[in-house]
């Protein structure tokens, strides 16, 4: 499903590809870490879901599983929402289905039928409805509304159900960091014991959408216990960065500009040029001089796409 085995034939369609690879690896993840942190990564799409949407507006059509691209530039529309929407559907399908049995038996015939072609959703449409014709009730599958999944702008009609065990753990700790502002105790050393590179992801996820900002005097305290600035993980370093900029804390910008100089996916340099760009005045000039320096590093659609955000020609 990577666009060589089985592609799309137009941009507008790119949902095929990507849904069904986040799809895939959210099962991956699942065989080999287990189904609750498998699903804070489906927790962590959603989150991403929710914020592509917003950036649009919850009207705008670039947030449709098929948004019309004429006289549009593609780039335009890149977000999260081909990848999580379409994921989100396939989702759906399986729960409508049965389950992972017969959902995974279909994935088999569908790539094995498209292999080597290009196809449009409807194509998918009527060889999902083909092949599930005599295996699953009528009613099921004419309940299915394939217009609204296709076509309608906003989040989509259903949403995946997955274990919020591993999550709820992390957003409590995020509630203790808010709560430190407002005298309460911080987490402990013993209270990060164990957890999850997926829980860190969430627990930042948690205080960028809550809270959005702490004072920076309980961002060091947070790299100080937590030493984020350390971490590898491309997700935690990104959303920490984030924080620390929206919270004004200048220590994070060198650790801001080593991480995109370093960086080529447009889903974490982008991100993290605007929210420089849109941090003040010391983070503004720290990513036009970044984005200078590194500008020659990043793909072309990706760095037209920042230089746009950054109102640069």
């Amino acid at each position: 499903m990577d666009g060589k085995l089985v592609s799309v034939r137009t941009w507008e369609l790119f949902w095929l590809n990507e849904g069904f690879t986040r799809f895939a690896e959210t099962k991956i993840m699942t065989r080999h870490q287990g189904r609750a942190v498998a699903h804070l990564k489906v927790n962590e799409g959603m989150k991403a879901l929710a914020d592509s949407v917003e950036h649009f507006g919850e009207g705008h059509d670039f947030t449709r599983l098929i948004p019309p691209l004429q006289d549009k530039d593609p780039d335009d529309s890149f977000s999260s929402i081909p990848y999580e929407k379409g994921m989100s559907l396939l989702w759906y399908l399986q729960e409508l289905v049965g389950g992972d049995e017969p959902m995974e038996a279909f994935l088999k015939a569908y790539i094995m039928y498209f292999r080597r072609k290009v196809l449009t959703s409807q194509d998918f449409q009527r060889f999902f409805l083909g092949y599930f014709e005599e295996r699953v009730p009528t009613a099921a599958l004419d309940s299915i509304d394939w217009e609204r999944w296709f076509n309608a702008a906003g989040m989509p009609p259903s949403v995946p159900t997955y274990d919020t065990s591993l999550r709820e753990d992390a957003a409590e700790l995020a509630k203790r960091w808010m709560g430190t502002a407002d005298g309460g105790a911080a987490p402990s050393a013993g209270d990060l014991e164990g957890l999850q590179p997926e829980q860190f992801v969430v627990m930042l996820d948690e205080l960028l959408t809550v809270a959005k900002t702490l004072p920076a005097e309980k961002i060091a305290e947070m790299e100080a216990l937590c030493v984020m600035n350390a971490r590898k993980n491309s997700e935690i370093r990104f959303r920490w960065q984030r924080l620390a900029i929206a919270s004004h804390w200048a220590p994070i910008y060198p650790h801001a500009t080593e991480f995109l100089l370093s960086m080529r996916s447009m889903k974490f340099t982008r991100p993290l040029y605007r929210a420089l760009f849109g941090g003040g005045p010391e983070a503004r000039e720290v990513a036009l001089k970044t984005f200078k320096k590194g500008r020659g590093q990043l793909h072309p659609i990706a760095a037209k796409m920042v230089a746009k955000d950054m109102q640069l020609s």
